[in-house]
């Protein structure tokens, strides 16, 4: 399966808006994913060039904004009898673009830890849910788990390829 993006015009422009799944066995539409979940994928592939993590502080409810300068993620499969799991490592480095909490000092190390928690769980957050809907409701690896169980394990592979979207 893969991802076609998707070409939206509106008021006399095209932009890009999210992605169109492809079943792979089927090389039918599979259904779309929005610009949110398309971040989720990113971070998984690990391939992006930038961009911004919105997220709010849980003592105040303020908005934090992480800077992302660089990302890269390492998956890993898991192979427990006939149970096939995946860790998903996913670094990123970059900077506290806008910080709107005035209780905090934004240069102590107790402050940019809070806020690189809060950064982390919201991009947990966008790799579960697109993970989820990547399983649940298209049947569909896009992201290249099986690629990682093929290289890693691939007598594995060769027992589960042929059905591969459904064991996913």
């Amino acid at each position: 399966s893969f991802l076609l993006q998707n070409v939206v015009a509106a008021n006399g422009e095209v932009k890009f808006a999210g992605a169109a799944v492809i079943k792979g066995k089927i090389k039918k539409l599979g259904g779309f994913f929005n610009e949110i979940e398309v971040e989720g994928l990113t971070w998984i592939i690990g391939k992006g060039k930038g961009g911004v993590v919105k997220s709010f502080d849980k003592q105040t409810g303020q908005l934090l904004i992480y800077e992302v300068e660089s990302m890269k993620s390492r998956i890993t499969p898991h192979i427990n009898g006939k149970n096939i799991s995946f860790n998903v490592k996913i670094e990123s480095e970059g900077r506290l673009s806008e910080n709107w909490i005035t209780s905090g000092n934004a240069f102590e190390n107790k402050f940019l830890k809070r806020v690189e928690k809060n950064t982390e769980k919201e991009i947990k957050r966008l790799v579960k849910n697109v993970v989820e809907k990547m399983q649940e409701e298209y049947e569909a690896d896009v992201v290249g788990f099986g690629n990682r169980l093929k290289m890693e394990n691939p007598k594995v592979w060769e027992k589960v390829k042929k059905n591969w979207d459904q064991t996913f």
